[in-house]
């Protein structure tokens, strides 16, 4: 069964989630539209994400060292980037290189993913921030691990048996991404034994993984963990595997982690990303609706969802943004008739997520004591996703490009960059989408409470393909 959560923001927002035990059927990608590579690359050149990403690949390549793997094949490159504009802290970035040429690019400022470059064309995926400063500034968790508690926690207060505990309340009442300092503005570590690569030729994979420990009482959450976060670029896509372990001696603990990589599969003339409420189509295995109020928070009920969504509002499908699809999305230039499901009429955007389990299961495994995790703390399984299901599947109708999301988890958030603005940011708004997979939204109390020794392992993989991709 699968979940997925859907919020608008407007006037009378509505959030929301669906639950399904089916299998995604994707259509085939569009033909009309060259591929992005061959149309446009000065555009590419030209778009503040790609400039970024092209200057610092080139620079770790350059002046990185190898620690782990071969110039020749898979690889991971280390460099002190420089000191936190805030803390002072020395802030390095790890290079991870796939046999095949494609690199992302890892920072200790809270575990951020920096790049993801596609191997050959060396086009960048996802929103990248311009230097170190801008990562220290940044609010809108740009690539970042989010935890404690991703997403909103309603009444910042979360309940752990018959105890209220009291959040750090960030985004109105509710408490969002762990609060104001949650775990993407915290310092991560990664020790030499924490780096490497696996595997052999064409198979082989690069990995890195770092570590915080968050004391009881950080932010408000009870307990105290040690998490674990392991990212591997190989064949298969990019691995975000992280696991969790209560330390024990301050009672249970509350957890749920997620990653907020802003995903760019298309982008216009001058470099600029295309509206992804225009351009993104969406095949989600998600069955159920996690419903939400006008704050944005999930109220704990589930509702009835499609099997797809349609993002593309005045776009090539012709819908409205405010629809949801049920079945498959119709030819393009094709209408939708009583399948279309409206949410909030006119609503700029959306935020929603969802899941592949029981709306209630805990996604957990024996693993060793903090002490003695050993670095990968998730082996690498290649192409076959170690057995995840697939909870979501993208497309962008300019370009063919397709982002599939695999995970572990019972539910995803989906955001499309609603809160961006150029003139303040730097960043587009809807120029980017996040497919964030984590815990059911408004469950926080059933599924992510960890008792003293265990440990909970949350891994999603993001599977990139490029127009010409299987």
């Amino acid at each position: 069964m699968r979940v997925f959560h859907f919020r608008t923001f407007g006037v009378g927002t509505i959030h929301h989630a669906f639950i399904r035990d089916v299998t995604i059927m994707e259509t085939a990608a569009p033909t009309a539209a060259p591929p992005l590579e061959t149309s446009s690359p000065s555009s590419l050149a030209a778009s503040a994400s790609q400039a970024a990403s092209d200057a610092l690949d080139e620079y770790i390549t350059a002046s990185g060292c190898l620690v782990a793997g071969s110039s020749r094949g898979a690889a991971v490159r280390r460099l002190v980037w420089g000191a936190h504009p805030t803390s002072g802290d020395r802030i390095d970035v790890l290079q991870l290189t796939s046999p095949r040429g494609g690199t992302a690019a890892i920072t200790t400022a809270g575990a951020r993913l920096l790049y993801l470059r596609e191997p050959g064309s060396g086009v960048n995926v996802i929103l990248t921030p311009p230097s170190l400063a801008a990562v220290a500034a940044d609010g809108h968790y740009l690539g970042a691990l989010v935890g404690r508690t991703a997403n909103r926690v309603r009444g910042a207060v979360v309940r752990v048996g018959d105890v209220d505990y009291p959040l750090d309340a960030n985004d109105g009442g509710a408490s969002l991404h762990g609060g104001r300092i949650g775990f993407s503005r915290r310092l991560w570590t990664v020790a030499s034994a924490d780096v490497g690569v696996s595997g052999d030729g064409e198979q082989a994979e690069a990995w890195v993984t770092l570590r915080r420990h968050s004391g009881d009482g950080e932010g408000g959450h009870p307990g105290g963990v040690s998490v674990a976060v392991t990212y591997t670029l190989g064949p298969g896509g990019f691995r975000v595997a992280a696991a969790t372990v209560n330390d024990g001696g301050a009672g249970p603990a509350v957890v749920n982690l997620t990653h907020h990589a802003y995903w760019v599969l298309a982008t216009g003339g001058g470099g600029a990303p295309v509206s992804v409420l225009k351009d993104i189509r969406l095949v989600s295995s998600c069955t159920r609706l996690v419903m939400t109020d006008a704050a944005c928070v999930a109220t704990g009920e589930l509702g009835d969802s499609p099997a797809g969504l349609n993002l593309t509002g005045d776009g090539p499908l012709g819908v409205a943004a405010d629809c949801f699809l049920v079945g498959p999305p119709p030819p393009v230039g094709k209408g939708v008739s009583t399948a279309a499901r409206p949410v909030v009429p006119g609503a700029p955007g959306h935020t929603g997520g969802g899941a592949a389990a029981a709306a209630t299961a805990l996604s957990t495994a024996a693993l060793p004591a903090p002490a003695s995790l050993a670095a990968p703390v998730i082996a690498p399984s290649g192409t076959d996703h170690g057995g995840l299901q697939l909870l979501a599947a993208l497309t962008s109708v300019a370009t063919g490009r397709r982002l599939r999301v695999w995970s572990d988890q019972p539910g995803f958030q989906l955001y499309t960059a609603n809160g961006f603005d150029m003139a303040v940011d730097g960043y587009d708004r809807h120029g980017a989408v996040c497919v964030e997979a984590s815990a059911v939204l408004g469950t926080e109390e059933a599924t992510c409470v960890l008792q003293e020794g265990e440990t909970r392992v949350q891994t999603t993989v993001y599977e990139v393909l490029p127009p010409s991709g299987g």
